[in-house]
């Protein structure tokens, strides 16, 4: 069971598990709106209150459509590092540099594995931008990169970075993603 807290600017919701077999965990995330800035920030932590380490990946279906606009033609998705894969992706777009780019008008439902980031490094994000929209999304995060990749349908797009988490019993492990929303033809910046 989840309990939930809202307030003006945020909501938290907090799930503590005291599972079989000496497994257990509490479970913060904050959903928190910054003052006079277009970002929305979701802070996690993970508690072990367990007897066994926890050892998982997260990530997060970032799932999103400028303008309600399908995924298609044009739409890009610019990468703070030299983005490759080694994934065939002709009939959907093309890399070029840092930008993935769909070409195709319409695309199927398709994961793109995506590698090119430093290892370690905490300074990844991608910006999603469309030709004929003003509007955009900056993703980042304080985290550690584990793995990668794009995730296509015809509605819509999803970068989906994970991070792994390893928390020993009784530690917190703590992480953040933040989705700036861009406007005025910031997008693509």
């Amino acid at each position: 069971p989840w309990t939930t807290k809202a307030e003006k600017d945020r909501i938290e919701f907090v799930q503590e598990v005291a599972g079989p077999r000496g497994w257990g965990y509490r479970y913060v995330k904050r959903l928190i709106l910054d003052p006079g800035k277009p970002v929305l920030r979701i802070e996690h932590s993970l508690t072990n209150t367990g007897k066994h380490r926890i050892d998982a990946e997260q990530y997060a279906h970032n799932f999103m459509a400028l303008d309600r606009k399908p995924a298609g033609k044009g739409l890009t998705v610019s990468f703070s590092f030299p983005v490759k894969t080694a994934a065939d992706i002709a009939k959907i777009g093309r890399i070029v540099g840092n930008r993935l780019v769909v070409t195709a008008d319409r695309v199927e439902p398709t994961f793109v594995p995506l590698e090119g980031w430093t290892p370690g490094a905490r300074d990844v994000t991608a910006t999603i931008s469309s030709p004929g929209v003003t509007a955009g999304i900056r993703i980042s995060g304080d985290f550690v990169v584990s793995k990668m990749g794009v995730f296509l349908s015809p509605e819509q797009l999803s970068w989906e970075p994970f991070t792994k988490i390893l928390v020993e019993p009784g530690a917190t492990a703590s992480w953040t993603r933040s989705y700036e929303f861009l406007l005025d033809g910031t997008a693509g910046n």
